[in-house]
């Protein structure tokens, strides 16, 4: 005999979204933004220090691969660009007190510079307010990308069943190759309370086929995953995408 309680819907999506959670996300591997895109990803691991001595990742909570690298004064890593585009890099951080210097250079020439865990953040950059901004409007929208307005004010009475049909009828609407809208309540991080990550953007920049460099520089704080991609519509990443079961996302070049 089933039981019967009370939930306001928000507590059903949240039981859906625990359900669904895998390490940090709760993206069970659908289409992403970067499925017709360029992308280049570089997880912890790879860095040097200032006198060239590599880094070794340590193991970290509330990360995508389960590490991070450590950014005491500097890192700095290279990676190589196989297609031309327009490219975004977005950083996974650690909240720290001072802030990140993040340049991107060709040789002695800087591409690229911007800053992490400076202040807040702001819907434009990302960070804190970044992060909040996003998911005070992803709560209310189905994968579907539409908005069901006042879902706060709404009361269902639920059961297993009935979560396990909205539960259902979420994942239906995720067909393979749908264009998807990227702002919905299963694309919502999970942030940890001890050592909350957040995403930075650090700005664009055109990149021809080539060898680059990737420095950081101030910290301390522990560095997650970084990437380059060059969808330009994305508000704020959702750390999953970086992490593709295999035979997914074969147009990406993962370095």
């Amino acid at each position: 005999m089933r039981g019967s309680q009370s939930f306001s819907i928000i507590q059903i999506l949240g039981l859906c979204f625990l359900a669904l959670s895998s390490r940090v996300c709760a993206w069970p591997g659908y289409p992403t933004p970067f499925d017709d895109q360029h992308l280049i990803i570089m997880r912890p691991g790879g860095y040097q220090d200032a006198a060239g001595k590599p880094v070794k990742p340590v193991r970290a909570a509330g990360t995508v691969f389960g590490n991070a690298d450590t950014l005491k004064a500097s890192l700095r890593r290279t990676f190589t660009v196989h297609y031309p585009g327009n490219y975004i890099l977005w950083i996974r951080v650690a909240r720290g007190r001072k802030p990140v210097l993040i340049e991107l250079r060709s040789g002695r020439k800087t591409l690229l510079t911007g800053k992490a865990n400076e202040g807040r953040g702001s819907p434009e950059r990302g960070g804190p307010s970044g992060y909040q901004k996003y998911a005070d409007e992803a709560i209310t929208r189905g994968p579907d990308g539409i908005a069901r307005g006042g879902v706060e004010n709404l009361t269902a009475e639920a059961d297993d069943e009935d979560i396990e049909e909205l539960e259902a009828e979420l994942m239906d609407s995720l067909e393979p190759g749908r264009k998807e809208k990227w702002i919905h309540m299963l694309r919502i991080e999970k942030v940890e309370d001890r050592t909350p990550y957040y995403w930075w953007k650090a700005g664009r920049t055109e990149l021809p086929p080539g060898n680059y460099e990737l420095r950081l520089s101030g910290g301390p704080c522990l560095i997650d995953m970084v990437f380059l991609a060059t969808y330009k519509d994305l508000l704020y990443p959702f750390a999953d995408d970086g992490a593709p079961p295999p035979g997914r996302h074969l147009c990406w070049r993962v370095k």
